[in-house]
């Protein structure tokens, strides 16, 4: 058997399959011994089981609802209905005779049906296509005389229906009416809406409704029919379409009362719909004050956060009319909404946190905004309740998953700091003690030097002169040592980096122009052998300065030491201090050096770096001394700024706090 053949039965043995197969079985059961997944996971079937088993569901979409009813774009067509309103402003300024008034229980007066008679008459002699009374049943008194001419106008006209209110129920008892309206029996329709038990809101309207055992059109269907002969009522509910009420046109009736002529041309073709939009009760027949406020939002019909049924019927009748009936959306697009939205949403994670809280709030404005234009525009209702759902459940495994995995970066990244805080540590005291070694060897070596100069013998040239040569090795090996020995003085002070954090930086008052000189008297001898003339402009606000005078004088040493190093022979060295702003004083230095190119103004501030080129630097360093500077001064709250054009001369300023 060949060496391949081999290969490929190995590769197929049992035993890797054994193996392979074993993964996969381990994979669940790695999960299912995570204790937070399990718990998720718990939690998940609870909110999936309350979400579906109470009106929670039922009351979000209510909200989604509502929130896009705030958000559709304003209709461009025209209302098929104009609204005369009933309000308390009205009666007030139409009824004159106090004993006439009848109050509901909240001492609320009704208009007198004389006047309700008066506008019928007038609307009756206008075009309109069809004309509705919602009345409640308390405003019609059964000794009424004015409700005998009021239903002698509307048996001669057939476009006016009377609404009645009956039980908030499927199947609503409208039998007891005030006997006036038994001549017109046809002409009656109840306007009451379908509401379910928990009284949550409204949606959804009937189309019939019973009347003892017999089964009659409700309201906006009866006026449909009326307005468009074309129009024939179905079994079953209708979906309402809501627009707001400033959408439709409108008059209060006592304006129109005041002006009837100047009211007639806009209720030409139009369905006029005539009914309280103020507060009122219904009457002792109704379970609920459904003319209060029929609430399109909230869990009861109060004033502040319902419509009138008066607003609700033109809504109703509009729909009907115009064969504009709000239309569910099919139970496939919720599903790929629902499934798509929630997988967008959760890989946003991945991410980040804070991106995808972001998107995701962005996500869902716009996906709102986009179902108020389809509601608006192709009379689209797509539910968002199962998206929401969906979406939280998968956003906070997401989230989960993704605070664990940051957690566990942070926790790596921390144990990585300290791993690499610790080798950096041991480096470090390794550093000093290896440098304090070559200290004392290198002074030794000093010492021996010095020793072996004093007592050798100057040899003589062959003019009889002393020759100079001995001279200037024993000088270049003191110069030698005496940058090692500076060189180990920077590898010193490292140690002393790791431990300024932790101290407290005490800041004291300090004569500026008096530490300066200080600090100059050890340069005094450098200055003068190589003849570099040094000048000292101090402003008078910068004379004190509240700072560390230990790190203010490691930085300003170092800075000016730097001025000297590279500085030629014969140049010039000036040091400014003055206020920068009003809580900043700047400290520069500036020499006549060759400069410092662009491309190496950043790296110069780094540990041991030092520019490689002879030709440029020829002096010797550590390659410590700004990388000190820059440290100091950030620990003083400062930083230190470089000002050179690569060519000739360099100006370091350190900026402090003043």
């Amino acid at each position: 058997m060949s060496q391949i053949e081999k290969e490929t039965k190995s590769s197929h043995s049992p035993s890797t399959n054994t193996e392979v197969r074993g993964r996969w079985v381990k994979l669940p059961e790695k999960y299912l011994r995570d204790p937070t997944l399990i718990l998720i996971l718990v939690a998940y079937a609870i909110i999936i089981q309350l979400f579906y088993t109470t009106d929670f569901r039922k009351s979000l979409e209510n909200f989604f609802f509502d929130i896009r009813i705030k958000w559709m774009p304003p209709t461009t067509t025209t209302p098929n209905v104009f609204v005369v309103r009933i309000d308390n402003d009205s009666i007030e300024r139409l009824t004159k005779d106090p004993i006439r008034l009848r109050i509901d229980g909240q001492r609320r007066p009704y208009l007198p049906t004389a006047l309700l008679t008066k506008a019928t008459s007038i609307l009756a002699n206008t075009e309109a296509r069809a004309i509705a009374l919602l009345m409640p049943e308390n405003a019609f008194p059964a000794t009424d005389i004015d409700l005998t001419e009021l239903t002698l106008i509307g048996k001669y006209d057939k476009r006016i229906v009377f609404g009645t209110v009956g039980y908030n129920q499927n199947q609503p008892n409208l039998a007891k009416l005030p006997p006036a309206f038994s001549t017109i029996a046809d002409q009656v329709a109840g306007y009451e809406t379908f509401r379910s038990r928990s009284n949550a809101i409204v949606r959804t309207l009937p189309f019939t409704s019973y009347r003892g055992l017999s089964e009659v059109e409700t309201l906006p269907a009866k006026i449909a029919e009326v307005a468009d002969s074309d129009f024939t009522a179905l079994y079953g509910w209708f979906t309402l379409k809501f627009s707001k009420p400033e959408s439709f046109p409108s008059v209060s009736i006592a304006d129109f009362l005041e002006s009837p002529l100047q009211w007639m041309p806009q209720v030409k073709n139009k369905i006029v719909v005539v009914g309280y939009t103020a507060p009122r009760d219904t009457g002792f027949q109704t379970t609920d004050q459904m003319m209060v406020n029929t609430p399109l939002t909230g869990f009861s019909p109060t004033l502040t956060n319902g419509i009138s049924t008066t607003w609700l019927m033109a809504n109703a009748i509009d729909n009907l009319v115009s064969r504009e009936t709000l239309q569910p959306a099919p139970e496939a697009l919720n599903l790929v909404q629902t499934i798509g939205f929630a997988a967008l949403c959760g890989a946003l994670w991945q991410w980040g946190s804070l991106i995808a809280s972001l998107a995701t709030i962005f996500c869902w404005l716009l996906i709102i905004a986009i179902h108020a234009a389809l509601y608006r525009w192709f009379s689209l209702s797509i539910p968002l309740a199962d998206t929401f759902l969906a979406t939280t459940l998968v956003t906070l495994l997401a989230a989960i998953r993704t605070v664990r995995l940051e957690i566990i970066s942070m926790a790596e990244q921390t144990a990585e700091t300290d791993i690499k805080s610790q080798i950096a540590s041991v480096q470090s005291h390794f550093l000093t003690g290896f440098a304090s070694w070559l200290k004392s060897m290198t002074a030794n070596i000093t010492q021996n030097l010095q020793k072996s100069l004093a007592n050798s013998e100057r040899p003589r040239g062959t003019a009889g002169l002393p020759s100079e040569a001995p001279n200037e090795l024993y000088q270049r090996a003191f110069a030698a040592a005496e940058d090692f020995h500076e060189y180990l003085e920077g590898i010193n002070q490292l140690p002393e980096l790791e431990t300024l954090q932790d101290r407290a930086i005490v800041k004291e008052d300090v004569p500026l122009r008096i530490f300066l000189n200080t600090i100059l008297r050890r340069f005094n001898f450098k200055l003068e052998s190589r003849s570099i003339k040094l000048t000292l402009d101090i402003s008078d606000d910068t004379d004190t300065l509240k700072t560390s005078p230990q790190l203010l004088d490691a930085i300003l040493f170092n800075l000016i030491s730097n001025a000297v190093k590279y500085g030629p022979s014969g140049g010039k060295i000036t040091i400014r201090s003055y206020r920068s702003s009003r809580k900043e004083v700047s400290i520069s230095v500036t020499d006549e050096g060759p400069g410092i190119p662009e491309e190496l103004s950043e790296r110069i501030f780094e540990r041991f770096y030092r520019i490689r080129d002879d030709r440029m630097y020829q002096a010797k360093g550590t390659g410590l001394g700004l990388f000190l500077c820059k440290y100091f001064a950030e620990h003083l709250g400062g930083r230190i700024l470089l000002e050179s054009d690569g060519k000739s001369g360099s100006t370091f300023t350190l900026v402090v706090p003043a």
